[in-house]
């Protein structure tokens, strides 16, 4: 879902996703790319917020395994 995502934002658009563990590997290539970058922790999980700049450059992921976790 948030890689889909990533393809769908326009300059100045905000995404917001929430993980249990701090997207460590994701951001070095997020900020690499141009986009520019928040985590914080709120009450034991990391919420990632990714901003789409004019210097944004769109780039491919390969997926290699993934954890999703639905929250209600």
């Amino acid at each position: 879902m948030i890689l889909e995502s990533f393809g769908k934002l326009k300059v100045g658009d905000i995404l917001e996703a929430i993980g249990d563990r701090p997207f460590v590997d994701l951001i070095p290539k997020l900020e690499k790319a141009g986009y520019n970058i928040e985590v914080r922790e709120v009450g034991g999980f990391f919420v990632l917020k990714v901003t789409k700049t004019e210097s944004s450059k769109e780039f491919k992921w390969k997926l290699k395994s993934a954890t999703i976790t639905w929250m209600r």
